[in-house]
């Protein structure tokens, strides 16, 4: 009798002992998911946070070409009272078999004149000069111009002369816009 109450006590014991450990090892996986949890928030925390200082350290400007480029695009008095318009941007279109000259009308009257050929504008990177229109016959925009409106020449881009980021100069007849960096 007494061997039938120790197996049984010991047979309780191994069962409450392994239940114990159970027991134990529940606690010790929380606080382990807890700690893992708690690391990858403040790794995702610490990554806005950091992100937000570096986007508030670098200037707008430099986070986009196109801005930087127009914020330092030159201007021309002269082009401006001559021709009745403002260069906005020369840019590389038709996967890079033309230039855009973009320009925003000032005076409708003036700027009409851009349409005939002795005052096409045309764009000269170091001695190559770019002139051929960009389209069959024509390579301006086909709108009459209108002032506070964007209007644009296309200049076909020959034998691929300006790349993106190359700086090039912008004639009208006798006057030059230097200085002008070429966007994508």
């Amino acid at each position: 009798m007494t061997t039938d109450l120790q197996s049984t006590t010991a047979a309780e014991r191994g069962s409450n002992s392994k239940k114990r450990s159970d027991n134990m090892s529940r606690p010790a996986k929380r606080v382990g998911s807890v700690v893992a949890y708690v690391l990858v928030l403040a790794a995702v925390v610490g990554g806005v946070f950091a992100f937000r200082a570096w986007r508030t350290s670098v200037p707008e400007v430099a986070k986009d070409p196109a801005a930087a480029a127009a914020a330092t695009m030159p201007k021309s008095a002269d082009i401006e009272a001559k021709f009745g318009v403002r260069v906005q941007a020369v840019a590389l279109t038709a996967n890079g078999g033309m230039l855009q000259i973009r320009y925003l009308v000032l005076d409708a009257t003036k700027a009409a004149a851009l349409h005939e050929d002795k005052s096409a504008p045309y764009i000269t990177i170091g001695d190559t000069k770019l002139a051929e229109p960009g389209l069959s016959g024509h390579g301006h925009s086909n709108s009459t111009p209108q002032i506070a409106r964007a209007g644009s020449v296309l200049i076909a881009n020959t034998q691929g002369a300006a790349k993106i980021g190359s700086i090039v100069a912008v004639h009208f007849e006798d006057l030059k816009l230097d200085h002008v960096t070429v966007l994508g």
